[in-house]
């Protein structure tokens, strides 16, 4: 996808949240853009998890399952097999991430 049909993508998406910031639904659907058409695998992670923490539905739960299970598969053939050292800095990193908001809101 070129520049621009990707901006405009970007615009309607942020719009959409916007409009809808306590939808689960509408964080997996920009979680799905993150994920497939920009290749942003850090962000995809973090709004994945916000969209545990939004209360999801039973359909909105499975697709969470599913794209957690594809960012383990991609982890898994980017280290060749050693995802053990990749997941523990995943795991690192997404730890950062929550400790800087738990002092931003404390």
């Amino acid at each position: 996808m070129s520049a621009s049909p990707r901006r405009v993508c970007v615009l309607h998406l942020q719009a959409g949240l916007a409009r809808f910031p306590q939808s689960a639904h509408m964080v997996l659907v920009y979680v799905n853009f993150l994920g497939s058409v920009v290749d942003s695998r850090q962000a995809c992670s973090s709004q994945l998890q916000a969209a545990k923490n939004l209360d999801p539905n039973l359909l909105d739960r499975y697709v969470i399952f599913v794209r957690g299970q594809q960012q383990a598969a991609h982890l898994l053939q980017q280290t060749g097999g050693h995802a053990e050292s990749a997941l523990d800095m995943a795991g690192y990193v997404e730890f950062q991430h929550s400790y800087r908001q738990v002092l931003r809101a404390h």
